[in-house]
């Protein structure tokens, strides 16, 4: 399943209380079986996004919008397990960016 632009509506617990949070996925794509997930967001920049790469140089990118990004797409994660929606296997729901430049 592909759903582009899918909004999402779940909560978000802050100390005792729980207020909703809505969000808009750019791409959300599960396998047929339902044991992969993943949530992929559309990022324009004028550096070239191949650059990043956090596990070989986090250093050539800047790292607060890299920040900025990573917890974007965790709290959609966040936000489909806190209306049920888990990954199936044992990889926690895959996140990550489409780089598009114009």
């Amino acid at each position: 399943m592909i759903l582009s632009e899918k909004k999402i509506v779940g909560y978000a617990k802050i100390g005792n209380n729980q207020f909703p949070v809505v969000g808009k996925m750019d791409l959300f794509v599960a396998s047929r079986d339902g044991k992969k997930l993943g949530i992929y967001d559309y990022k324009c920049s004028p550096k070239e996004y191949t650059e990043y790469n956090p596990t070989e140089d986090p250093s050539k990118y800047d790292p607060a919008k890299v920040a900025t990004f990573q917890y974007q797409l965790a709290a959609y994660r966040k936000l489909l397990n806190s209306i049920g929606i888990i990954q199936l296997g044992n990889e926690p729901i895959t996140l990550g960016v489409i780089p598009l430049q114009f």
